[in-house]
């Protein structure tokens, strides 16, 4: 609800609705995995990284790597930030985490063999390497400087984007661990998801904006 709101109220998406291209399926499952990723690295625990595994793989089947690209990064920028009290779960983190990533390598793989055993390998691989990898490697006519993106959407999704400036404030403010926590682990996800982005040499602002 909130995401639909931002989108609807966004500058870029209001210019452009008529012809943004959004996976909406993919991108309900991909922001459900990194708030799941959110709460485990908060408070690790079988069911939370059983629950971000299997958001996780619904983000993948949809719409293959690109979840873990994001996941991966945020997951990792986070903890990085989290992991730095002294009291913190490691052991209970790593173990919690082979649990969550041998969930998701099962379902995901099974998946995968089955329909490769289906279609073949390189009809399975064939989709994702035209609508991901060389989208990612393959400049396209409307090809920018690698960080044009990066301005781009900020301007493009304001008002909303102008409240990531409050991120390095955020520490002073008077809120909750965990509304601290959740703020922070947005502007981590979302600055991470936009350069990334940026980086790809074939797209286009009309694409990169509804998206990110």
């Amino acid at each position: 609800t909130v995401s639909a709101l931002v989108l609807a109220t966004s500058m870029v998406f209001l210019l452009q609705a008529s012809v943004a291209e959004i996976d909406m399926v993919f991108a309900l499952f991909c922001a459900s995995t990194l708030y799941a990723l959110f709460f485990f690295v908060r408070r690790p625990s079988p069911s939370g990284a059983l629950l971000a595994a299997a958001l996780c793989v619904l983000a993948f089947l949809t719409k293959g790597p690109p979840v873990l690209f994001f996941g991966g990064a945020a997951f990792v920028s986070y903890l990085a930030y989290e992991g730095r009290s002294r009291k913190y779960p490691w052991r209970t983190l790593v173990l919690n985490s082979g649990v969550g990533l041998g969930a998701f390598l099962l379902l995901s793989s099974l998946w995968v063999t089955a329909v490769a055993h289906r279609v073949g390998w390189p009809e399975l691989i064939r989709p994702w390497d035209a609508e991901i990898f060389q989208r990612v490697v393959s400049p396209s006519h409307s090809n920018k400087g690698p960080f044009f993106y990066l301005p781009s959407v900020f301007l493009g999704l304001l008002p909303w984007s102008g409240f990531l400036c409050a991120a390095p404030f955020i520490k002073r403010a008077s809120l909750s661990d965990t509304a601290k926590g959740f703020l922070l682990f947005n502007a981590f996800s979302t600055g991470l998801a936009v350069v990334m982005l940026s980086l790809a040499a074939g797209k286009s602002t009309r694409y990169l904006a509804p998206l990110s």
